[in-house]
């Protein structure tokens, strides 16, 4: 039984590595196509300052540059649906080779061999949590690259909008810089209950400090603001005598600037970033808190899909196989890319950890019931 399973779990594994490999070489190679243009102006100007000696050399490291770190995001977006696929082209070849018969022959139950698949599959799912984990936000920056940004290392700097924290505070920057978490001729407003600036303070520029959670100003000055009178609802302003300020405490973070810019950066932080985040009540909070959740309803998920399809392909006798592949895909790509749109999407009256987990309980009892009338 061990030899059996080995030999399985081989042909399993052997298949998800090719498939995987066509389907990331066809997807650069379609956007090399559409962005050849940006491919090519890119290493032109590489040429140009000396960087690369040739223009086919210079094309060939900008698109091993944008697309080589890709592989890791593209392993975890399309694990489960290539798992799908490694598994039908397994169980295909065992239908067509009567081996399924002999197995079935032998006293040994089909659920055993699919099984040994979802072990399988299990195991590549783990390691796409690992990857998500450790891999993906250490390069993070270089996958938030636009093609105009082949070739850099990081991320361009941008100007930062007004932006409220979980104080209900606010921040403007006239620049922003990722990779060096500095923010050039910032503005810092401090509001009252019930929204009226307090307190000004502005810098010429500001450095984050992770242990104190706090922007460290250069040049910072600080001016209160106060009602004329005692009436609190004046539209009146008295500006106090400015005084200098060092700091200014907050949870916008760079990080928080990142998650608040693009959401994709937030499917690249790892589960404690995640979490970290979250704490700090941010608006993006619930944004957090489905991706913290979606980690684990992914994997589910995934598994789940494939248990509803392995029937199509567990088959005592050979028959044709063309309308079982029809029927697995038409459950698995639906099953995939519709839980991924629930779960990134807002359910009004649902917590976000149960609106993750809503396509997996869906899934549950159709493949629970897919697996019990396998006539094995």
């Amino acid at each position: 039984m061990i030899l059996l399973d080995r030999v399985i779990l081989l042909r399993f594994l052997g298949n998800f590595l090719l498939l995987f490999a066509i389907f990331f070489v066809l997807a650069v190679t379609l956007d090399v196509v559409l962005q050849i243009d940006e491919f090519v102006d890119v290493a032109q100007r590489a040429v140009e300052t000396g960087r690369f000696e040739s223009m086919p050399v210079a094309v060939a490291m900008a698109i091993l540059d944008f697309h080589g770190p890709r592989i890791f995001q593209f392993f975890g977006f399309m694990v489960g649906l290539v798992a799908v696929a490694a598994a039908g082209f397994t169980l295909s070849s065992m239908v067509k080779h009567r081996e399924l018969v002999a197995i079935a022959s032998a006293g040994i139950g089909l659920v055993r061999v699919g099984l040994v698949i979802l072990a399988g599959a299990f195991a590549l799912n783990l390691l796409a949590v690992v990857n998500g984990e450790l891999v993906l936000p250490r390069i993070a920056p270089m996958l938030l690259r636009d093609h105009d940004a082949i070739l850099t290392r990081g991320l361009r700097a941008y100007e930062v909008p007004l932006t409220r924290d979980a104080d209900n505070d606010l921040l403007r920057a006239v620049r922003f810089d990722p990779d060096e978490g500095r923010l050039d001729e910032p503005l810092f407003l401090r509001r009252d209950d019930v929204g009226r600036a307090v307190e000004r303070i502005t810098a010429s520029s500001a450095v984050w400090e992770e242990a104190g959670s706090a922007w460290v100003l250069e040049g910072g000055e600080s001016i209160e603001i106060r009602p004329a009178g005692d009436e609190a609802l004046s539209a009146d302003r008295v500006v106090r005598t400015a005084r200098p300020v060092e700091r200014f405490e907050t949870d916008l973070s760079p990080t928080s600037l990142l998650v608040r810019r693009s959401a994709e950066y937030a499917q690249l932080l790892g589960l404690v970033e995640i979490q970290r985040l979250r704490r700090e009540a941010g608006p993006e909070g619930d944004v957090l808190a489905r991706t913290y959740y979606g980690r684990f309803a992914q994997v589910a998920v995934n598994l789940l899909v494939l248990a509803t399809v392995l029937p199509c392909f567990l088959l005592r006798e050979p028959r044709p196989l063309l309308g079982q592949s029809a029927k697995a895909a038409a459950i698995a790509v639906p099953g995939v890319l519709g839980s991924l749109a629930i779960m990134s999407v807002e359910l009004p009256g649902l917590p976000p950890a149960l609106s993750s987990f809503l396509p997996a309980a869906l899934l549950l009892p159709i493949a629970v019931a897919r697996v019990a009338w396998l006539r094995s």
